[in-house]
């Protein structure tokens, strides 16, 4: 049938366009079409396989399938979808099927997924030069459906293996191919998060097992040098992705938080706040500014994993009143600049007593401060005076 005039008045004249379109349509196409579709698909069946095609063509009659129905206002791909677009899908569906097969029974799964993330390259920019966009995502999703999806099982039984064995470059393959796949990834999750876990636990035991009481520098070199380790795979092989950057908090916690067969407690809260405690103090060796911001910055990843954040509380706010009393810390600045990333974390009222002691501390300067400039005023007063005051359970 020929195109409607005008949706509005169906008796109104048809355009010459929309009659062209419809002749061509029934007499040209319409004839064709399923000799058509032999050639399309024939032609990328050509370019897939590096054989000269004429890909430019096949573009161009996918356009005219579409163009016939632009009249057909909100069904203009209908045609197309029907002459085309789903005997395409199926053929690429069974060309990856065996392509596939073919490839497990071939090669070790590091060579298979190598191979699978270079056709799925290929075949997105093979289809981004002859498909409609409309066709693009579920060409891409057919691709991933037999050659990721129907491996799953596959490929999932290598992901131990890997993870343990630090395989980054296959752990980066594994990534492209799972990353657009519904919860593929959970269980190379899973694994990154138990290797974290696993290797942290091991070295902290060491650590503590070693000594009676070890040296906070080595307990946060430990700590610092496998989260920075962990955390660049997380970049570099996981491309920061959320779940990967939990999973390496989750695990991170795990062996922080690890508590000696000996004692009741973790010795974690209690030598982070020695460690800050050592970069407070006045007289920090070979110290700059900007090293000592880095290394309480440091100190703050390791406070987030901290689980008894109160018995650092404990620990941080004894230490820090000494620091006051006797002045021997490095600078007022400094002091609030921990605070605040210590509030920054935990909140306002976790801080709330340490930001109490450093206003004491400001406001008992400021009246020795006065004292002395009314000492001066008046020559009466010839006592020396100087105090230092923080408040009772401050």
């Amino acid at each position: 049938t020929l195109p409607p005039a005008s949706p509005v008045d169906p008796n109104a004249p048809v355009e010459i366009r929309n009659m062209a379109l419809g002749v061509w349509h029934m007499k040209m196409i319409d004839k064709i079409h399923d000799r058509l579709l032999v050639s399309l698909l024939s032609e990328i069946k050509k370019d897939r396989d590096s054989q000269e095609s004429y890909l430019s063509i096949v573009q161009d009659v996918i356009h005219s399938l579409i163009e016939v129905e632009e009249y057909n206002k909100g069904n203009e791909l209908e045609y197309y979808q029907k002459v085309f677009e789903e005997s395409f899908l199926r053929d690429t569906g069974n060309f990856y099927r065996q392509e596939a097969a073919r490839l497990v029974a071939d090669l070790s799964p590091s060579e298979y997924m190598q191979k699978a993330v270079v056709l799925l390259q290929n075949a997105k920019q093979r289809g981004e030069k002859f498909l409609h966009q409309s066709s693009m995502i579920k060409f891409i999703r057919e691709c991933e459906a037999r050659l990721v999806v129907d491996q799953m099982t596959y490929l999932q039984a290598y992901v131990p293996e890997m993870v343990q064995a630090e395989q980054l470059s296959d752990l980066s393959n594994l990534f492209t191919l799972f990353s657009g796949i519904p919860k593929a990834l959970e269980p190379v999750k899973k694994e990154f998060r138990a290797k974290v876990r696993q290797e942290g636990m091991s070295a902290v035991k060491s650590l503590l097992s070693s000594k009676d009481s070890p040296e906070v520098q080595e307990f946060m070199n430990v700590v610092l040098s496998i989260h920075r380790k962990y955390k660049k795979i997380a970049q570099t092989v996981f491309g920061e992705h959320k779940a990967f950057l939990a999973a390496l908090d989750e695990g991170c916690k795990g062996f922080v938080n690890y508590v000696d067969t000996h004692q009741t407690h973790s010795q974690s809260p209690r030598l982070l706040a020695r460690y800050c405690d050592q970069l407070l103090k006045k007289g920090s060796k070979g110290v700059g500014d900007n090293e000592l911001e880095e290394k309480l910055d440091n100190a703050i990843t390791v406070f987030q994993y901290i689980e008894d954040k109160d018995t650092f509380q404990k620990f941080y706010s004894r230490m820090l009143s000494r620091r006051l009393v006797f002045n021997n810390f490095s600078s007022m600045e400094t002091e609030e600049s921990m605070v605040q990333k210590l509030k920054y974390v935990c909140g306002y009222e976790y801080t709330a007593r340490l930001q109490r002691m450093l206003v004491d501390m400001t406001l008992s300067s400021t009246l020795v401060s006065e004292f002395h400039d009314l000492k001066i005023k008046d020559d009466a007063l010839s006592i020396g005076f100087s105090t230092l005051v923080l408040q009772s359970g401050a």
